[in-house]
Order: structure tokens, then C-alpha cells, then sequence
């Protein structure tokens, strides 16, 4: 298909609900991709055809007189992976952690900064794996994403919930759905001692692709 003289696609994702993909580009140097949930096909692609970067570089522009009544900009901001990640929050370093048991099971734990209005955007960005469950971790509501990059044994989970001024992202890699959400209700904030010994394991400077500390296995409590 043509999206602004280009050449587009339309991709689709139908076990989590009625999410739209219009893919085109590039434009003027950019390519575009505009996601819609619960927005029929020809909606997008006519907010597709109005679509732009922002003058200031940071997101993009649509005519919203073209979409559904109501329509309104929530927040600019950037994706991490599949996580909308808000200004400013992006344009900090996201404290994050990752542990692995040297074989096929590893977790990894990120927070945001951010209002909790949002977790809905990181919720749909979820959609493209294979399902998305609504659930509560701790009192708080939040959502499950199950996938299986890799091996059907070996799929990847993703829990994120919203508290009062941030959101929590648990990932895991071999665990089952209720392990997943039982290690994610077993969080809680690192007490000043604990982040005190933690900052003196790590180097000065950290190498450049490390995320976090990894121990040799993974916690069991």
C-alpha cells in the first residue's frame, strides 16, 4: 500500500485485542510506525496520512480531527524495547538490575519515573507478544505479557505495574506465569544499608553494556 507516496504495510495482532500496526517510509529521511488500539483500519491509516516528526525532534505529530471523538496527546516520550518511556524520564539513566543462572532462566527489574496515568502506553506496547493479562501485583494494577522469542520452553514474561510515581517492569526468561508474578510481588525497595553494600561491589566507572548486578544464580529470596 501508499502512505504519503511511500511505500506502507498494515500489520495486525489479534490475541490481544484489536491493535493495528501501520509501518511507511521513509519520508523525508524517517520512517514512520503509528500502533492503534481499538482503531479501525481505515482511521489510522487516514491519522497515518497526517503524521510527522515534531519540530523539536521528540515524537511526532498528528492531526487528531481525523481520529476518534476525544482524542488527545498523552504524553512525548520514547520507546525502550516495547516500553513507552515519558519524558524526562528518557532522557536519564533507568535504574535497572539482571540476574541469571548461567543456563535458561534470568530476570531482569526497571523502573520509570512517571506518572501512573501512563501504564496503559506500556501496556500496549505488550501487545506485540503473544498475550497480555490484566492483573494486581501488591495492590496495584498492572498486566502480564507472555512471548516465545526463542524456544516454546523458553519464553519470555514481562510484568509492569504502577504505584504512586513510577512504573516497575519484571522480565523473565524460563519461569511460569505464577512464578513470574510471585518473584514480582516479592520485590520491594532496597533498604539505605543494602544499596549502600550494593554501590560498593560495583566498579567506579561500569563497563558500558552492563545493566546491573548478576550473580552467579538466581536469588531464591
Amino acid at each position: 500500500m501508499i502512505v504519503q507516496q511511500v511505500d506502507g504495510s498494515v500489520s495486525a495482532t489479534t490475541s490481544t485485542g484489536a491493535v493495528l500496526t501501520v509501518t511507511f517510509g521513509p519520508v523525508d529521511g524517517t520512517h514512520h510506525r503509528l500502533t492503534g488500539f481499538n482503531i479501525d483500519r481505515d482511521t489510522l491509516l487516514a491519522l497515518a496520512a497526517t503524521a510527522s516528526p515534531s519540530p523539536d525532534g521528540i515524537g511526532g505529530i498528528i492531526d487528531p480531527g481525523v481520529g476518534p471523538a476525544g482524542l488527545t496527546e498523552t504524553a512525548v516520550g520514547a520507546y525502550f524495547e516495547s516500553w513507552f518511556v515519558p519524558n524526562p524520564a528518557n532522557q536519564m539513566q533507568l535504574p535497572a538490575a539482571s540476574w541469571s543462572d548461567g543456563e535458561d532462566r534470568s530476570i531482569w527489574y526497571m523502573t520509570i519515573e512517571q506518572d501512573p496515568s501512563l501504564l496503559g502506553l506500556g501496556r500496549l506496547g505488550g501487545t506485540g507478544c503473544d498475550g497480555v493479562t490484566d492483573i494486581t501485583i501488591n495492590g496495584h494494577a498492572g498486566y502480564l505479557a507472555t512471548g516465545t522469542r526463542g524456544t516454546a520452553t523458553n519464553g519470555f514474561i514481562t510484568i509492569g505495574w504502577a504505584d504512586d510515581t513510577r512504573t516497575v517492569l519484571v522480565g523473565t526468561r524460563g519461569f511460569t506465569p505464577t512464578e513470574a508474578s510471585q518473584l514480582a510481588e516479592r520485590l520491594r525497595p532496597a533498604t539505605d544499608v543494602e544499596r549502600q553494600e550494593l554501590l560498593s561491589t560495583q566498579p567506579t566507572t561500569p563497563p558500558a553494556n552492563r545493566i546491573g548486578r548478576s550473580p552467579t544464580s538466581v536469588p531464591e529470596g
